[in-house]
């Protein structure tokens, strides 16, 4: 399996630890977390060039909206999902929204070999 880079954005440095704990369990992800914001965030996720960017959801929700529109404009063919704790949801956006739940979606999501037919995860639907 080729390797995936994978930038995790969160401004809650302990939920983006939690995160990447579940993410770098798999051996083909190239990982890196990212606070939102890092004064310089940009010039480092275009030095990554990351292939799927996690955003925390829900914790505020106006610089969630903000981070995932910046990176659909700046990144456009990478997977953008995006965290919810308190709802314990997981969503995928590539051409259309995938939910699930739990970090066994989330790593489901992150690592599905074809996007567009990989399916929902386990515990989610396709939207």
């Amino acid at each position: 399996m080729q390797v995936r880079r994978v930038a995790v954005l969160m401004n809650k440095a302990y939920f983006m630890a939690g995160v990447l704990s579940i993410v770098r369990e798999h051996p083909d992800l190239e990982v890196l977390g990212f606070p939102v914001d890092d004064a310089d965030l940009g010039n480092k996720l275009a030095s990554f060039g990351p292939q799927v960017v996690v955003l925390d959801e829900g914790s505020d929700h106006e610089i969630a909206q903000r981070m995932f529109h910046y990176v659909l404009h700046r990144h456009p063919a990478a997977t953008v999902v995006t965290v919810n704790s308190k709802e314990n949801r997981v969503c995928a956006y590539r051409q259309r929204r995938v939910v699930g739940a739990g970090g066994a979606d989330l790593l489901r999501i992150i690592t599905s070999s074809d996007r567009r037919r990989a399916g929902p995860p386990a515990g989610g639907k396709a939207m």
